[in-house]
């Protein structure tokens, strides 16, 4: 992630199956500063995501599919004001339940995105 993150003009990433190999995922400040479209497809060994605050800063649309191991949207996702459309296909059970509950204590990493 982090060469490219550092695209200056990279606006769509779609990232699918063995195009990203590890547990954690990163991105950090100032990364992907162009991105608008951003798709996590069976990506299976990702069981964490951060996301420092200033990263993805112009992301508007956000996919999800079939991450099995990914339980908990990143804590740096909340502070991206851009972000409009967010979609989860195939996720694991926790990361459904984080999704649904409103009252839940992750629910702010994703109230802004998510319609009421």
């Amino acid at each position: 992630m982090e060469k490219l993150e550092k695209l200056p003009n990279l606006r769509i990433l779609k990232l699918k199956q063995s195009s990203y190999v590890g547990k954690d995922m990163f991105c950090s400040k100032g990364g992907f500063s162009q991105l608008h479209f951003l798709k996590l497809s069976h990506l299976y060994s990702v069981e964490r995501w951060s996301i420092e605050e200033g990263a993805l800063c112009n992301l508007r649309e956000l996919e999800i599919v079939e991450c099995k191991r990914l339980k908990i949207a990143p804590r740096g996702l909340w502070p991206v004001t851009t972000l409009r459309n967010l979609k989860l296909g195939y996720m694991p059970y926790e990361f459904q339940m984080m999704a649904q509950d409103r009252n839940g204590e992750n629910w702010y990493r994703l109230e802004h995105v998510l319609p009421m």
